[in-house]
């Protein structure tokens, strides 16, 4: 059985000409930032709401669960976004996607006015194919230098916590 495709910056397999893979690439660039900026911004403006609205219920309630259990509730959501966001980083992919974005609107361009390169080129479908490929590969290095590595995510953990001290007050 074959997992279904997640990855929809080329939903395509097959194109007929470079503009048509020109345009699924924008059109994956262009969906994968705005999504990135819709999570951001969201996460951003619930941990804000989060831990502002939490020391009210706390100070101006008398109900137990208005008192205590909703502040509580409300500073674990903050503080679960706020690790999301860091681990996740959507800001940063939402600026590499939207740049990458923009890079080929600008190659794009080049080609339709025959301009720069496009202009002295033999065969510019080829030479935009050739560069709309390298755009999706900065996209996938960069986006490979966000992921986490588990030996990084462990040392880390490591790092920040202090030595055991023995009983005789040695490491």
């Amino acid at each position: 059985m074959a997992w279904p495709r997640k990855d929809k910056t080329i939903p395509e397999d097959a194109f007929t000409d470079a503009a048509a893979y020109y345009s699924s690439m924008r059109r994956g660039m262009r969906e994968k930032a705005d999504h990135n900026k819709s999570e951001a911004q969201l996460c951003f403006a619930a941990i804000i709401a989060c831990t502002l609205v939490a020391p009210l219920f706390v100070t101006l309630s008398e109900s137990f669960f208005l008192a205590k259990v909703l502040p509580s509730l409300l500073s674990v959501t903050a503080a679960g976004l706020t690790s999301w966001v860091q681990l996740r980083r959507p800001q940063k992919l939402w600026v590499i996607y939207r740049r990458a974005q923009r890079e080929l609107e600008q190659l794009k361009a080049a080609y339709d006015f025959k301009d720069g390169e496009f202009a002295s080129d033999p065969a510019p479908e080829k030479l935009l194919a050739r560069k709309v490929t390298a755009v999706g590969r900065w996209v996938h290095d960069q986006w490979e230098g966000l992921v986490p590595e588990p030996e990084a995510i462990l040392s880390k953990k490591s790092e920040a916590q202090p030595e055991k001290l023995g009983h005789d007050g040695t490491a």
